[in-house]
Formats: C-alpha cells, structure tokens, sequence
C-alpha cells in the first residue's frame, strides 16, 4: 500500500503533527512537510498504577522502546531519531527542524525505499523488487 503522509491543515495551511500524531505521520512511506508545518516529538509516558510491581512497568516502557524502534526501522528512518525522541521530557514538546528531519529520513519527499533481492536459480539471476 502506497500511502502517503503530509503535516497540513484541510485547507492546505501549514498544521501541526506532534506527539502520538508522528507514530502516525511515520507510518507513511512518503513523508511530506508542508513549508511552515511544524513535527513534534517526546518521550512517551507511563503512567504506573500504584499497585503495579516495577518489574511489569520496567517489562512495559522496553516493550514500548521496542515498538517505536521497530516502526522506526521498518519506516527507513535513523535509529538516531528515537535518541532525539527522548531528548524532552513527556510534558515537553522538541520541533525538529527540517534540516533535521531530512537528516534522520523522516520527511521523504517524493522517494521511497522498496526492499530488494537477486536469486539466482538454474543458472538465471532474478531480481525480484
């Protein structure tokens, strides 16, 4: 599926994307940032039940860091992003620059990646794409 993510309001004015909207914008595989557009990210929060052990919360927030490094990995982007991720605090809000985000291969523009692999077979070379 070839879907497309782009950070702009219905009307097409520059928008917002942050917190648990840039899982969502990531998902895409190609990314666009409209000029004045703003991507926003921070640590996730857990919120630890009183009664909870914290085994089971330490056993959540590795799952979780999986997760997020996963989609990040499946998505093409640096690993470095979930670093910068993790640079503000859950209340805070860290605006990555598009310089940044270019870096780190969250905006794609109009590229994408495809996975690709050569067999060969009975003397034949196949590539397949």
């Amino acid at each position: 599926m070839q879907v497309v993510t782009d950070v702009m309001t219905l009307n097409g004015e520059p928008g917002i994307c942050a917190s648990a909207c840039s899982y969502i914008f990531l998902g895409g595989r190609y990314r666009f940032l409209q000029e004045g557009s703003r991507l926003g990210v921070h640590q996730f929060a857990y919120v630890e039940d009183a009664w909870e052990r914290r085994s089971e919360t330490s056993r959540r927030v590795q799952q979780r860091s999986a997760d997020i490094t996963s989609l990040l990995s499946d998505a093409y982007v640096d690993p470095g992003f979930f670093t910068l991720m993790g640079s503000k605090g859950p209340e805070e809000m860290h605006w990555v620059d598009v310089e940044t985000l270019e870096r780190f291969n969250v905006v794609t523009w109009e590229r994408a990646y495809q996975e690709n692999d050569f067999t060969l077979t009975g003397g034949t070379t196949t590539l397949i794409m």
